[in-house]
């Protein structure tokens, strides 16, 4: 780990100077509202980039905008919602409002705590972005890393969870209770079952997964084969647990397929998991498991997309320094359907190179992720 650090060090110190340049941006931008409370707990708070037709929303000159809710990555550690910068930036450019919601990491959380936040940031979200300019109907969910693990393991829990009031199933007992072995079982953070409230699933337009460790016992072993260890996955799941907090095993479990599980997979939006083939950190073949898992379990619309030569966070880092669009393409469509997801991208000013191409191909050797 100590040999990781350092080579992420050296990564951080070679694109040093783009990173400068988002950073400034961020801070003196002034269309990004930064820490805007969702909670009164620690790391409750979201940045909200609001486009200049956000702004004319708001004022009633036209309709409400689409929105992106953007879950960062950050190993669980070293997240932080001002990693969604330079994505929140573009689409800025491309008139789509987002959201980037914050969560506790390890060790102020595990999984049920960091799952919890998003939770509450969610529905906040929901309920605040017609403010904004936002249109509550048009909105698209995407986490990268830690992000796409913890907000795809929400949106089962949330799903199973509206099926079975609706049913009049106590949804706890379907998941097995909160401190049965079922995968998915310990969600809550206080143990408890608390109602559905304050957003919907069925609100949501649809889902991308970038590079998304969706089994945590499949990447518990591809760590330990590349010598570097899974106690770090083993605390942040309650009772070290890796099954009970991986959304593909919470798919697979005796819970929900005992109880509503094809409903509640149904009800899920569209959902796309992006991985590159040369992730180093979290093989792709999770992103293509999870899919045929969720196809298996009665999901309508679920397709992986894996991509050759792309790194674990080349898309959301390296990608966008070079001037390329990796990300926009995949979120408009769902937002904008295909034809004016097109001409929406051609209209947009291309993103310009931030750095020379070999310092940032050098960088991109050195990431140890």
């Amino acid at each position: 780990w100590l040999f990781m650090s350092l080579r992420l060090a050296l990564f951080s110190l070679l694109l040093l100077p783009p990173f400068l340049r988002v950073g400034l941006r961020y801070f003196r931008d002034p269309r990004v509202l930064r820490g805007v409370r969702f909670g009164p707990g620690p790391r409750q708070y979201v940045d909200i980039y609001c486009p200049a037709e956000a702004v004319a929303a708001r004022e009633g000159h036209r309709p409400g905008v689409p929105v992106v809710i953007a879950v960062m990555g950050g190993a669980w550690i070293i997240g932080h919602r001002a990693w969604n910068a330079q994505l929140g930036q573009r689409l800025m450019d491309a008139g789509i409002l987002v959201v980037a919601v914050d969560y506790r990491n390890f060790p102020l959380g595990q999984v049920p705590d960091m799952v919890a936040d998003l939770d509450k940031g969610f529905a906040w979200a929901f309920a605040h972005v017609a403010a904004y300019g936002g249109d509550p109907s048009n909105v698209l969910i995407t986490g990268q890393s830690a992000g796409a693990h913890l907000s795809s393991l929400l949106l089962l829990q949330r799903s199973l969870a509206e099926v079975c009031e609706e049913e009049a199933v106590d949804p706890e007992a379907a998941q097995g209770g909160p401190r049965a072995s079922a995968p998915g079982a310990a969600w809550q953070s206080n143990g408890e079952a608390e109602p559905v409230v304050g957003w919907s699933v069925r609100d949501v337009r649809g889902y991308v997964g970038v590079s998304g460790p969706y089994d945590l016992n499949l990447l518990a072993s591809h760590l330990e084969a590349r010598h570097l260890g899974s106690a770090l996955l083993k605390q942040i799941c309650p009772e070290g647990d890796l099954a009970r907090c991986s959304p593909i095993a919470f798919l697979q479990s005796s819970g929900w397929k005992a109880s509503s599980g094809e409903a509640a997979a149904r009800l899920l939006p569209p959902m796309l998991l992006f991985h590159g083939e040369a992730d180093k950190t979290v093989p792709s073949s999770s992103s293509e498991a999870f899919a045929e898992a969720l196809r298996a379990a009665g999901a309508k619309d679920a397709k992986a997309d894996v991509r050759p030569a792309l790194a674990h966070a080349e898309v959301i880092i390296e990608g966008p320094m070079r001037g390329e669009d990796h990300q926009i393409q995949l979120l408009l469509p769902f937002l904008l359907g295909n034809d004016d997801a097109r001409s929406r991208f051609e209209a947009l000013p291309r993103l310009k190179p931030m750095f020379p191409h070999w310092i940032i191909a050098l960088a991109s050797r050195v990431m140890p992720f």
